[in-house]
Order: structure tokens, then C-alpha cells, then sequence
């Protein structure tokens, strides 16, 4: 399975008295317009995958419609588990994954800690390797993502490519 792990464009800075319930907190438009344009370079240089999960949270499910507008990919859809940084997090997105194994391809759409933890995790370590800057995507291949389900088994992904919106702005 190629999964594609991709954190949140670029959003307004926590400010309790702007956005007091910060799931509602939107990207910005220069952290949208960067995105799109590495999107459509995605959309034009990889095959779309067959799902999208996101989580619903406001800058988190923006991305994710940006990549189906701007690359081409499927409407994104709900998955709690990409909600949360708690213990336990990277397990279950894990199980997500396993749960979907027959796909070919899979994107997930979530915030930090929790992606670049979960990189990290199926990369074979316990410490963040790879830094999921704001709307990084990660392409990884992975030969038994089932084997993630019960647990799963850590360093069970290779790392095809990295890409970050900064690119865009070099390109």
C-alpha cells in the first residue's frame, strides 16, 4: 500500500480570543494558495489514492478538499482517530490503516505531533525522523500494512518522497 501522510496547510496562530474553539481555527490564504499549488504538482506526478481520511477539524479538512480539488484526489472523509495527540493515537491511526489494507493507496490528513510520530513509528523509530512541517506530504510504502492492526510492527514502511509548500515557492 502507498500511504500518504499529509499535515494541515498553513492556519492562523492560536488566539483563544479569535478562534476560542481551536478545531474551528482556518488556514490562512497564503497557507491555502501554497498548498494548492503543491497539490496540483502532486495530483500531476502520482496516481490519486482511493481514500481520503481527514480530521474534521476546520484546517485539517480544508487541506484535504484542496487536494481533491486542486489534485484531483477523492472527497475526504471523517476518521476520529486523526483528531487526537493523545497516547495511543499513532495505534489507532495504525488500525485505520490495517483496516483498509486492501487499498492500494490511502491518505491520511491530521496535525502534529501525532504525524510525525506516526512517521516515525512506521519508519522503524520511537523518535521523530522526519519533521511534518504545515502541509508536508510524506509518501510511504508499506508491504503488510494488515500486520499494522494488532499493534502492528514498528519500521514496517519505507519513505518514497517528501514534499513541503516551501518547494513551490523555489520551483
Amino acid at each position: 500500500m502507498r500511504l500518504f501522510v499529509v499535515r494541515h496547510a498553513k492556519a492562523f496562530e492560536r488566539d483563544p480570543g479569535r478562534f476560542p474553539d481551536d478545531r474551528l481555527r482556518p488556514l490562512t490564504r497564503e497557507g491555502a494558495r501554497e498548498f494548492r499549488k503543491l497539490a496540483r504538482r502532486v495530483g500531476r506526478g502520482t496516481d490519486a489514492p482511493e481514500l481520503v481520511l481527514s480530521s474534521s477539524w476546520t484546517r485539517a479538512w480544508d487541506t484535504a478538499v484542496a487536494l481533491e480539488d486542486a489534485a484531483g484526489w477523492p472527497a475526504p472523509e471523517s476518521c476520529a482517530a486523526l483528531e487526537s495527540d493523545e497516547p495511543g493515537a499513532v495505534a489507532a491511526i495504525a488500525r485505520e490503516i490495517s483496516a483498509r489494507a486492501s487499498l492500494e493507496a490511502l491518505a491520511l490528513v491530521g496535525h502534529e505531533p501525532v504525524l510525525s510520530a506516526l512517521v516515525a513509528w512506521l519508519l522503524g523509530s520511537d523518535h521523530p525522523i522526519i519533521r511534518m512541517r504545515k502541509g508536508a506530504i510524506a509518501a510511504l510504502e508499506i508491504a503488510s500494512p494488515r500486520q499494522l492492526g494488532a499493534g502492528g510492527v514498528s519500521g514496517a514502511a519505507q519513505l518514497e518522497w517528501l514534499a513541503v509548500p516551501a518547494l513551490m515557492r523555489r520551483a
